[in-house]
């Protein structure tokens, strides 16, 4: 015989499992051909954006910290991870 209860969750963990949640939706959008056109910024913009030279952002890019594609043009995605620290 099953019971009914109340369960007190902590914020942190729903908040995890609502991130989650995003993050599914996300993927699920991206392979259904959804939201796949990403924005592309040249060096220049980016460096104009985030208050650096280019010359700084150009070596942010060779070092790995900020991501680019084979082309060296800055995806969206790669200037939002920057500025969260990923």
């Amino acid at each position: 015989m099953e019971t009914e209860g109340l369960y007190l969750i902590p914020k942190q963990v729903v908040d995890t499992i609502q991130q989650i949640g995003k993050d599914i939706q996300q993927i699920n959008e991206k392979l259904n051909g959804k939201n796949t056109a990403e924005k592309l910024y040249y060096i220049a913009q980016v460096a104009k954006m985030l208050g650096k030279s280019p010359q700084t952002v150009k070596k942010m890019v060779q070092s790995g910290v900020i991501r680019s594609t084979a082309n060296g043009m800055i995806t969206e995605s790669a200037i939002e991870d920057f500025l969260k620290g990923v």
